[in-house]
């Protein structure tokens, strides 16, 4: 944390301490911070409540966002996690805390701001609050002597061992108790810590692509190439292995599994499902590359002359094999783990998942945090390819019809 409070355009600022006679504290940029998101929940919370309560239909694209983020809260977290309608007393905290959260991420996006969850002493604090909600909230449902002495489950010993052996599990259990909650606030941080990470490396390249043009171009043909080189049979490799596993999956006994609860149907019929797809997984190349693909690889074929004969089959034999069963075996490997491991077996919905039957409980971990990284990264540079190369296209366009510098 830091006691300067930096403002875009404008300049740092020293905020100033603060004696309140019985204590001296320093005002640093997360209290800054955590002000500025109370301010920014209470905008929206209040506006929010009492247009419920004058109309029990939302109206407006904003309004209805925040519903249905609050709706997914209440029922795909609270009520799994919580159990039934007992959950929705604990509702107006989960919301304030997600939105907490939310906030002050997103202020860690922004030039000159700071993302008070980042620092440990704010996990440590939210895990506080709710260690402080559960243990309330238990001793006034079941009273101060239930909650407490239903900590320890029934055991059948003999009575002897009995006193020794609930004071022991007595005492285990409590520390279960604060332990959960202490993990809790360092799984937080080190999921925020992460997420900076991951933001700084990614402004970092979009850096060194917009300042650094002519280097970063230098250093990212050497890089593909040399993947080309070394790592090109691999890829080869890789890809046919997902033909292969996708065909057996779809046309073996495995076929007939459920991308989700044994007596849930479709949402969508078959058309509906191809068009998605499509439309998501090739539409947009296909629009951009379908015809600009085979003419680059027939003017400059890998193997022989250009412009002739054999320069078009293998223009469309390598056309065919990139658009083709290949590339949605990729996207089947994909999808078919997110979706079987989210809606069959209730993990999150993130790359870690797939990896549970190797590695268990350890996808809450640092592996876990690993692979979700790598996939973020993956999925930035091929978006970024996309986008770069259709921007390319659309100027190299616009310079032929109308002559607009590139």
């Amino acid at each position: 944390d830091s006691p300067l409070l930096e403002i875009p355009l404008v300049g740092n600022f020293r905020l100033p301490r603060v004696d309140l006679g019985f204590v001296e504290f320093q005002v640093t940029r997360f209290m800054v911070m955590e002000l500025v998101v109370a301010a920014l929940i209470l905008l929206i919370i209040i506006p929010l409540v009492r247009h419920v309560t004058r109309r029990p239909v939302t109206k407006g694209a904003f309004l209805n966002a925040f519903e249905a983020i609050l709706l997914f809260i209440r029922d795909g977290v609270a009520r799994p996690a919580i159990g039934g309608h007992d959950a929705d007393a604990f509702l107006p905290y989960l919301w304030t805390v997600f939105l907490f959260v939310l906030f002050c991420n997103l202020l860690g996006m922004i030039p000159g701001g700071a993302s008070a969850t980042g620092n440990i002493n704010v996990t440590v604090v939210l895990a506080l609050m709710t260690f402080f909600t559960v243990v309330v909230a238990g001793m006034k449902k079941m009273g101060p002597a239930g909650f407490w002495l239903g900590l320890v489950p029934k055991m059948d010993v003999p009575a002897i061992l009995k006193p020794f052996l609930w004071g022991l599990m007595f005492v285990i259990e409590i520390a279960g108790l604060f332990i959960r909650h202490i993990v809790l606030s360092v799984r937080l941080f080190a999921n925020m810590l992460a997420g900076h990470i991951v933001l700084a490396v990614i402004l970092g390249f979009i850096i060194l692509g917009a300042f650094f043009t002519e280097f970063a171009g230098r250093v990212f043909e050497g890089a593909q190439a040399a993947i080309a080189d070394y790592f090109g049979w691999f890829l080869i490799l890789t890809v046919n292995i997902a033909l292969v596993v996708c065909l057996y999956l779809a046309l073996g006994p495995y076929g007939a599994v459920r991308l989700g609860a044994q007596t849930e149907r479709p949402q969508y019929g078959l058309l509906s499902w191809v068009s998605m797809m499509f439309s998501a997984g090739i539409g947009i190349g296909l629009l951009y590359w379908g015809v600009a693909e085979p003419l680059t690889h027939y003017a400059n074929p890998p193997i022989g002359d250009p412009e002739t004969v054999a320069a078009a089959e293998q223009a469309m034999v390598l056309s065919f094999l990139h658009w083709g069963i290949h590339g949605w075996a990729v996207y089947g490997i994909v999808g078919l783990s997110l979706a079987y491991f989210h809606y069959r077996k209730g993990l999150p919905l993130s790359v870690r998942s797939a990896l549970y039957p190797i590695i268990g409980e350890r996808i809450y971990g640092p592996w876990g945090h690993l692979v979700d990284v790598l996939a973020v990264f993956g999925t930035m540079f091929g978006i970024v390819t996309s986008l770069g190369l259709g921007v390319m296209q659309i100027n190299s366009g616009l310079t032929s019809l109308f002559g607009i510098p590139s």
